[in-house]
């Protein structure tokens, strides 16, 4: 995943591929997908029918946050930018689906405070189950 973080508060996301997956049904195809949440807003991937439970996605997506000061500044320095940051959080969330349902094969987190503005950096997130 290559993650990046504009002033303008979109958080570029490129979801790349998943490694590894613990498929419900071993004995048929893990048709993946994932979806990437922030609040309120959502954006979901393709779901890709593999055998060898490693999905390839390559793509990208922007979702809004919330951005607000890192510090108070003080009257007299008026004139030093503030950085801008983020307490919102990028939840990741890989599906199964089959014929009958879709559930969640793993699941985690990015707090996106933690990432530098306006510089895509890659991040690998481990995926915890579900069950």
């Amino acid at each position: 995943m290559a993650i990046a973080m504009e002033a303008t508060g979109l958080l570029r996301i490129t979801v790349v591929k998943a490694m590894h997956l613990n498929q419900l049904d071993p004995l048929e195809k893990c048709d993946a997908f994932a979806t990437l949440s922030i609040g309120e807003h959502r954006a979901y991937t393709k779901a890709i029918s593999v055998q060898d439970k490693n999905p390839t996605w390559n793509e990208t997506f922007a979702l809004p946050v919330q951005l607000q000061p890192s510090r108070r500044r003080p009257p007299e320095q008026a004139d030093v930018p503030i950085t801008l940051v983020s307490a919102d959080v990028l939840q990741v969330e890989v599906h199964e689906r089959d014929m009958l349902m879709t559930e969640i094969i793993g699941k985690g987190q990015l707090t996106i405070g933690d990432l530098p503005q306006g510089v895509a950096v890659p991040r690998t997130l481990r995926l915890g189950g579900s069950r």
